[in-house]
């Protein structure tokens, strides 16, 4: 887990953290904390909120994976849980979707925390950057774009994060605009 702690003068530190508690209780004073895993699971439907994000994301939809049912959350293994979304909504569940099972978990045990709230880096970045942002996040010029708007909003990264410096650079950037974001 990677987080990006701001306040109104801009950058505070980065954070590591083997799990979602410990990151929680690394940031113990904060007002807000974004996460970007989806919460607020439906126990039947696809969520309106991803199919939203995705009819906003013109050009990056894909960024966008359906949030998986809640009773999907106990499945063991990726067949058991493509089967239960199935039952319900009659669509299969992302491989991606299943790989976040582990940090969904984490961050539902926490949600009666208000100070948690979900947020798509993809979607704050364009509002941050009044605009799509051209490049893929994996990408040289996608990271500077993404970079650049952060300065634009306040949120200029140092150079060195101490633990944090061995965080791949696209999750920096995505835990950066999700503080600028609840900020």
């Amino acid at each position: 887990w990677v987080a990006i702690e701001l306040d109104d003068s801009g950058f505070v530190r980065a954070l590591c953290a083997a799990s979602f508690g410990e990151l929680l209780s690394g940031c113990a004073d904060a007002r807000h904390i974004g996460v970007d895993i989806p919460i607020g699971l439906t126990d039947a439907s696809p969520r309106t909120a991803d199919q939203a994000a995705r009819d906003f994301l013109v050009g990056k939809a894909s960024s966008v994976f359906n949030a998986p049912v809640r009773a999907a959350l106990v499945a063991n293994t990726y067949d058991e849980a493509q089967a239960i979304p199935r039952r319900h909504t009659g669509k299969g569940l992302s491989r991606q979707s299943y790989g976040l099972f582990e940090k969904i978990r984490e961050v539902d045990a926490h949600k009666s925390d208000t100070r948690i709230f979900e947020a798509h880096p993809e979607l704050c970045f364009r509002h941050l950057n009044g605009g799509p942002i051209a490049h893929s996040k994996h990408s040289w010029g996608g990271s500077q774009q993404r970079r650049d708007a952060l300065e634009r909003g306040g949120v200029l990264l140092p150079n060195s994060l101490g633990d944090a410096d061995v965080v791949p650079v696209d999750d920096v950037l995505d835990a950066a605009v999700v503080a600028w974001t609840a900020r």
